[in-house]
């Protein structure tokens, strides 16, 4: 389930194209009353809301502090995924902390926040304006340089099916002529392993460790670090094997030794009981 608030807009495209894409249902904050029984049925539970003067809105905070208290927090068979997507004009300065820390009070865990940069829509602080149409344009236009980054050799037909997005969607993205949707970005992160704060702000480096992704198969990030797990497993194996052997070497030694050390005091013990 995804609850959404939204001033102008923004967060509700987002909501609502998540919902769509991951198959979830969504509801405005303010329309839904959440209960202790409705979380048995939920396996998952989305806030989507912006940000305000790096802060919640006024709204979400009332929304929360109506959401039923979890003394004990959520049990491990409950196991319920709860996350959030904050869109923001350029960052979410301690939003983040701040809803965990607001949820944390009513005992409800957060597993994961994701950050939109979208238009800037904050108008309420001196010194704060709606985004420039330069600006705008320089918003959208890095991004689309940096999805050309991630493709990287392949072609946009091997991108678009990996994706599994259509290739004329995607030839619009990086073309500019579209912003991609939420759904899309993670994605293309999960896939291909892409950092979202360098895909969506250029901040840091696309991954933390170069990965080459073949030119056909399906392109998933599993799939690289199974056939790793089990070259490691193979290593650890003759490792295994090898020390086993010289393990079993050694074991033969001091058997016999001890076989000649019995046969040394037997012949030893006669003369003992003698000279007694």
């Amino acid at each position: 389930m995804i609850y959404w608030f939204s001033g102008t807009g923004n967060s509700a495209r987002v909501a609502k194209v998540l919902a769509e894409r991951l198959g979830k249902q969504e509801s405005k904050m303010e329309k839904a009353l959440l209960e202790i029984e409705d979380l048995k049925s939920l396996n998952s539970i989305g806030f989507i809301f912006p940000v305000y003067g790096w802060g919640l809105p006024l709204a979400v905070e009332q929304w929360i502090d109506r959401l039923p208290s979890l003394p004990g927090g959520f049990t491990a068979q409950q196991a319920l995924y709860v996350y959030s997507v904050l869109t923001c004009g350029d960052d979410i300065g301690r939003t983040d902390a701040l809803l965990r820390q607001r949820l944390a009070a009513k005992g409800w865990p957060l597993q994961a926040v994701f950050s939109v940069q979208m238009r800037n829509t904050y108008v309420c602080l001196p010194g704060f304006d709606t985004d420039q149409p330069d600006l705008v344009e320089t918003k959208e236009k890095v991004l689309q340089e940096r999805l050309k980054a991630v493709r990287g050799a392949m072609t946009q037909s091997e991108f678009a099916t990996r994706l599994r997005t259509p290739l004329t969607t995607l030839g619009r993205y990086e073309r500019g002529a579209n912003m991609p949707d939420l759904a899309f970005i993670i994605n293309v992160c999960t896939i291909f392993d892409v950092s979202p704060e360098w895909l969506l702000f250029g901040r840091g480096v696309m991954r933390e460790q170069s990965k080459e992704y073949p030119s056909s198969g399906c392109g998933c990030r599993q799939c690289p670090l199974v056939l790793k797990e089990l070259d490691e497993e193979r290593t650890e194996r003759r490792e295994l094997s090898v020390e086993n052997r010289q393990l079993y070497a050694e074991n033969r030694k001091l058997l016999q030794e001890n076989g000649r050390l019995r046969e040394e005091l037997a012949r030893l013990r006669p003369f003992s009981l003698g000279a007694g």
